[in-house]
């Protein structure tokens, strides 16, 4: 297998593993346990990155320059901060773990177009779903157990599990129900089997953690998508109904 192909393949498992971390850090946090998976896991990714990157026959061009400029300048002024402020070793641990999560949001999108080649061949859809898949099955278990965060801690409506930032959570349910609608509507026009059936169940576990988080926003969305997914099917079946009553009359007068 092609190196390329294969660190491609590793990153696309670091980006599906994301919502376990979430919430494998969120559980952690919520119990009280010193063990920073988040952190860990930012770190992991950061480095294969940095080794993807700069010790995979990198491409010499203006990109290139500007990634390796932006890493190295941003340490060297984080060293000397650290230097000159005479910070202790706790804060520079927590100041490398926010600049650690700042370089991802630029290496990340350097990394994907300089194997553009690789992902403009696979398909998305396995993907987000299996990450819709991972955050569904997240926050539902947490509720359906009764542990968890209440999303509004003062009203005590709302429930998000373990996931803590509101806004995203309902965000990522958004991406996630949209691939998941698109997927459903696609499977339904193909051969009947079982993936329509599934699709339906996740498409229905988007919709009620939606809910569940309470975002007025994420209500609204899932709301539009459902009656989306609603008038999308039932004109696809009029128009296969009224096909196949002109197929018929057509072979009576015949």
């Amino acid at each position: 297998m092609d190196k390329h192909v294969l660190d491609s393949r590793m990153f696309i498992g670091f980006i599906v593993i994301f919502p376990l971390i979430d919430f494998l850090n969120g559980f952690f946090l919520s119990a009280s346990i010193p063990i920073p998976v988040g952190v860990l896991y930012r770190l992991l990714f950061f480095l294969f990155l940095i080794a993807a990157i700069f010790f995979g026959k990198l491409p010499k061009t203006k990109f290139t320059l500007l990634a390796a400029m932006f890493i190295l300048g941003n340490l060297i002024l984080f060293m000397l901060q650290s230097l000159l402020l005479e910070n202790p070793l706790s804060w520079i641990t927590k100041d490398l773990s926010v600049f650690i999560k700042y370089f991802l949001w630029v290496l990340i999108p350097y990394y994907i177009y300089e194997r553009r080649a690789f992902f403009t061949t696979i398909s998305y859809e396995k993907i987000f779903l299996t990450l819709s898949f991972f955050f569904t099955i997240c926050l539902l278990i947490p509720y359906l157990l009764g542990v968890g965060n209440q999303t509004y801690d003062n009203s005590g409506a709302g429930y998000k599990g373990f996931f803590f930032a509101n806004n995203d959570t309902s965000f990522a349910f958004m991406i996630s129900i949209t691939f998941t609608a698109q997927s459903l509507l696609s499977s339904l026009r193909q051969k009947w089997n079982f993936k329509p059936l599934l699709l339906l169940m996740l498409f229905f576990g988007n919709i009620i953690c939606l809910l569940l988080v309470g975002t007025k926003t994420g209500i609204l969305y899932g709301a539009a998508v459902s009656f989306i997914c609603c008038f999308s099917s039932s004109s696809k079946s009029a128009t296969a109904r009224s096909t196949i009553k002109s197929r018929s009359g057509f072979s009576a007068a015949f």
